[in-house]
């Protein structure tokens, strides 16, 4: 998701130079940086949760016919 995010990002912002519009690339860079430090302490957070994982039922048995 991340990366599509970049590219999204990086389109938007070729095709609106394209069209004339001047983006300062302290924006897009900002943005890039916020989401890798975001995604950084998303990872360390889900790193230092170890959850049980879920125990299923037994199956349940077909009735003879």
């Amino acid at each position: 998701m991340l990366a599509l995010s970049f590219l999204l990002l990086i389109g938007v912002s070729l095709i609106a130079e394209g069209l004339g519009q001047k983006i300062p690339k302290g924006y897009i860079y900002f943005a890039i940086a916020f989401a890798v430090f975001t995604e950084w302490l998303n990872i360390r957070a889900g790193s230092r949760t170890k959850a049980k994982p879920v125990q299923l039922h037994q199956p349940y048995e077909q009735a003879k016919e």
